[in-house]
């Protein structure tokens, strides 16, 4: 890991030492997203819970110069969610709420496939009508 002690530190601040990994056992889950043919562990994992937490963790790693990569489920095909050893891994999946819902401003084919998605996780309570 080429990760300053100081920022590993600085991230666990922000989300908690259980959600910072530096463990090469567990950075071997995130070196490479549905492209397999090309594995890169990354330097660290952070695991934000919130966008308070992510604005936290983008500011800290801004101001220290580390560059980043965000990945949401890593299912993507062309290696675009693959982190170096000197960069950090922001893992998106811990942002698994529906914060608001704003029907007016969503076009019909959005909404319904929206709806149609969440309700099948069932993380959608409530009917848009």
């Amino acid at each position: 890991m080429s990760i300053p002690r100081r920022i590993v530190e600085a991230l666990k601040g922000i989300v908690g030492d259980r959600w910072v990994l530096t463990n090469p056992t567990d950075l071997v889950t995130y070196d490479a997203d549905g492209l397999q043919t090309h594995p890169a562990p990354p330097g660290v994992v952070v695991l934000p819970e919130n966008g308070e937490e992510v604005a936290a963790v983008l500011k800290a790693l801004a101001k220290s110069g580390v560059p980043f990569v965000a990945r949401g489920a890593g299912t993507g095909l062309s290696g675009g969610a693959i982190a170096s050893d000197d960069s950090v891994l922001i893992v998106l999946t811990r942002l698994n709420r529906i914060l608001d819902i704003d029907p007016a401003n969503r076009p019909t084919v959005g909404r319904i496939y929206f709806q149609d998605s969440v309700e099948s996780s069932q993380h959608y309570q409530h009917r848009i009508v």
